[in-house]
């Protein structure tokens, strides 16, 4: 997604539909409750997409469903999470992970 525009210090996707995520706290940020957590994509080569849904608690666990094979991994702190992740981390890092607004 190359065409963004910046607002409330967060990158819109030009249509409005997605918001780029650049940190493990913009996640908790935009979560309404630990319950429902954030529902977001990676952006793959191709056009192709990674969802995902990542919940961040008040405890400093984070949870992290991966739709494409249906598993599901609880981690007790934000270390643990960057540690297995890396993946996840990464693509933040390169500016791919999205969240539907």
């Amino acid at each position: 997604m190359k065409n963004t525009t910046e607002n409330n210090n967060y990158t819109y996707s030009e249509s409005g539909d997605y918001v780029r995520i650049d940190s493990i706290e913009q996640i908790k940020e935009m979560q309404t409750s630990e319950d429902s957590g954030i529902e977001l994509f990676v952006m793959l080569n191709f056009g192709a997409r990674s969802s995902k849904d990542v919940r961040v608690y008040d405890n400093g666990c984070i949870s992290i469903y991966h739709h494409i094979d249906d598993t599901d991994s609880l981690y007790e702190s934000k270390k643990e999470f960057i540690e297995g992740e890396s993946f996840f981390i990464e693509a933040m890092n390169k500016k791919a992970v999205w969240a539907y607004v």
